[in-house]
């Protein structure tokens, strides 16, 4: 027995707090074999929204109410104390909610998208089956016709090419005019070219131009010979023919004016004035240089985009011999070779 009266008084004392009471507030003695068991306390019901109680509740009294968030209760919930009238928990199967059955609308779309396509295809197949014969018999038709409208043209390039006229002029400078003659009615674009030999027919040399030449008209080419090729013995001129639709192309050569023209010492210089009420893509003018009747020299330039109702300016160099030294001349004669509009 404890020898502390003090102590004593205390054990034997009264609490008015019943709750107080259920508790012993002080030591038990030594010779008591069992403590006073305190009755159970209910667990609160756990909450739907906490998958796991917080640890500052302390020790679960009793078994929790299975909430349907909750699989398995958290190990922080501490072991559980015996309930039941025989100290024995009453077991909660620990059974997973059975979720909602759902639609797969992802399978139901794919689905949809594979009937939409296949109608499509369908429709596809229809059509084109029925306008197949047509269509391959327009397309073949079209393209015998492009076919058609090729070889009249080479046909008829063929037939101009034949109808021309050469003739080869050698200046003072040592180079050589090659004036070319359309006796066709058509304005054509011509390529002319020369080859160049020697006295053994061996080639020395060849030049080509490429030049528009009105219908029933001349073309001139320059052609600048190297100092070897200027020993030819002889040469061969040929040209070629291309006809120009006037659907595309509108010659308007009478319609630059020649304005005003001066003599320098070292040029002539010429203006013009387009008066063809449209802007002339390209233009081409040629001077003749003559000493009595002998032509002596010749210079030619081109020009584009020459503006509506604009005016344009142009110099020729003055003619000069192998030496490069001035030639003198009466007279000289400018020529627009050729001028056009486009529609295209």
């Amino acid at each position: 027995m404890n020898e502390n009266p003090e102590n004593n008084n205390i054990n034997n004392s009264v609490v008015d707090d019943p709750m107080m009471a259920q508790t012993p507030v002080g030591p038990v003695p030594e010779t008591t074999p069992v403590e006073p068991v305190e009755p159970v306390q209910p667990a609160p019901a756990a909450s739907p929204l906490m998958d796991n109680p917080s640890e500052t509740q302390g020790p679960m009294q009793s078994a929790p109410a299975v909430s349907p968030l909750m699989d398995t209760p958290s190990e922080t919930q501490g072991p559980m104390q015996p309930t039941g009238p025989e100290g024995v928990a009453p077991v909660t199967p620990n059974v997973a909610p059975t979720p909602a059955p759902q639609k797969n609308n992802k399978t139901l779309i794919i689905i949809i998208a594979i009937v939409a396509v296949a109608i499509v295809a369908v429709v596809l197949i229809l059509v084109l089956g029925k306008d197949k014969n047509s269509s391959s018999g327009d397309l073949e038709d079209a393209i015998n016709k492009i076919n058609e409208s090729i070889k009249e043209t080479e046909k008829k390039n063929e037939e101009l090419s034949k109808n021309y006229i050469a003739n080869v002029t050698k200046l003072p400078s040592g180079h050589l005019l090659i004036e070319t003659e359309n006796k066709n009615s058509e304005n054509v674009y011509a390529k002319v070219s020369i080859t160049l030999y020697d006295k053994d027919k061996k080639p020395l040399g060849s030049d080509d131009d490429i030049l528009y030449i009105m219908g029933k008209s001349k073309g001139y080419s320059f052609v600048y010979l190297m100092d070897e090729e200027k020993n030819y013995e002889t040469y061969d001129v040929k040209a070629s023919f291309e006809f120009v639709d006037p659907e595309y192309y509108t010659f308007q050569n009478d319609k630059l004016k020649l304005e005003s023209e001066n003599k320098t010492d070292s040029k002539v210089i010429a203006v013009f004035k387009n008066n063809s009420g449209e802007k002339l893509e390209e233009a081409s003018f040629s001077v003749f240089f003559y000493k009595g009747t002998e032509l002596v020299g010749y210079d030619n330039t081109s020009e584009f985009d020459i503006a509506k109702d604009g005016s344009k300016t142009v110099e020729f160099d003055n003619p000069t011999d192998e030496e490069y030294d001035d030639i003198d001349y009466d007279k000289y004669d400018i020529k627009v070779d050729y001028a056009f509009s486009t529609k295209m």
